[in-house]
């Protein structure tokens, strides 16, 4: 499940519409809390930072959220603020 890391926010890119949550709200947000427990959930599964070069520090704090969730997390850099194009990975 791809989670992007921006300055100011996060997106989850885990449905048909991603959803972006500010920095701020993150930590408690309904949607971000219940799609880490859906990965905790499935062994199979792992939540993948894509970090924007202006979002390492909205990383730091997502990471953080997510190990004290105990969730299974990566990482990747995107190296430009372009759109991303995920649909290769839609529906597996």
């Amino acid at each position: 499940v791809f989670v992007e890391c921006a300055a100011e926010s996060i997106v989850l890119h885990d449905r048909p519409q991603p959803l972006r949550i500010p920095k701020a709200q993150m930590g408690g947000h309904a949607e971000f809390i219940k799609l880490l427990d859906k990965v905790k959930s499935d062994a199979k599964s792992t939540v993948v930072f894509l970090i924007r070069p202006d979002g390492v520090a909205t990383y730091n704090s997502a990471r953080g959220v997510a190990r004290n969730r105990a969730v299974t997390n990566g990482k990747l850099a995107i190296g430009s603020q372009g759109k991303l194009d995920l649909t290769l990975f839609q529906g597996k």
